[in-house]
Formats: structure tokens, sequence, C-alpha cells
């Protein structure tokens, strides 16, 4: 029976991504992070786990479940308080606001050639390019007002 050898690894190790993440987190070299990582790696494995009771299992699992509970109502809670203090929309307050944004931009499009044409027929370049800024000011102009005069049913 022969004995095939495994493929050779290319030249090189890969990089341990954790000790790079260490290193970064740290802000200390990897060599440092790797003595750190190392450190710790041999105090966790001098310290033997014994297995827990059945009644420490239950007390953990009772404990982690009001845990659970207690985020959930911390999250509801965090809402509820950015949604007292207006910064929160309801979606179909944000589809209003976003579409009023984009009509007033679409309008002001739609009626640019009809307004430039004319205006722009005959000017040096510099100028055209003067006349369009201004233009397009004034549509970024019409944009934010329409954002401003956006009012929420919902708000106080």
């Amino acid at each position: 029976m022969s004995k095939t050898n495994p493929p050779k690894r290319p030249p090189g190790r890969p990089r341990n991504l954790e000790l790079d993440k260490l290193a970064a987190e740290l802000c200390v070299s990897r060599r440092h992070a790797r003595n750190l990582m190392a450190r710790q790696q041999n105090t966790a494995s001098a310290i033997p786990e014994k297995p827990a009771s059945p009644l420490a299992q239950a007390r953990l699992k009772k404990t982690n479940a009001e845990i659970a509970v207690l985020e959930e109502k911390l999250l509801c809670l965090r809402l509820e308080s950015r949604e007292l203090a207006n910064e929160l929309l309801y979606r179909e307050e944000a589809m209003q606001l976003s579409s009023a944004a984009h009509l007033a931009v679409k309008n002001a499009l739609a009626n640019m050639p009809k307004n430039l044409g004319p205006r722009l027929v005959g000017q040096s370049a510099g100028s055209i390019e003067k006349t369009l800024a201004a233009e397009a000011d004034r549509i970024c102009r019409l944009a934010k007002a329409a954002v401003s005069a956006f009012s929420s049913p919902h708000s106080l």
C-alpha cells in the first residue's frame, strides 16, 4: 500500500484573523496580541469547569429567559422614547416625505427645457454653465422647500 502525502500548502501561513482583530482592538503589535491570547488560553485551560447541578442549570435557564424579556422591554421603551421625541416616522409618512421632494424635482426638470431653451440660445459656454448651475440650485431649493413643508399627521 502506497502512502499518499497530503498536498503541500503554499508558502507562508494563513493569517490568524482573531489575532489581527485583537491587535487592532487593543492597538498593539501582533506579537503582543499573540502573547496576550496565549496567556488567556492558558488561564482558561487551567481552571476546569465543573458540571453544574440540575438546580443551577434551571436557575441559569430562568435567568437567561428573564434577561431576554427585559432586553425586549428595553428595546420597546427605547423605541417609545424615540417616537415621543419625534425621531421616528411611520412608513407612510416616510413615503410621503420622499415623494414630495421627488415630485418637486420631477416637475422642475420636466419644465426645464421650456424655461431654459429660449434663454440659452446664442449664449457663450460660460454663461450657459452659470445658467444651468443657477437652475440646479433652484431645483434643490424646491426639493428642500417641499421637505420642510411636510408635516406629519402623527406629530404632536
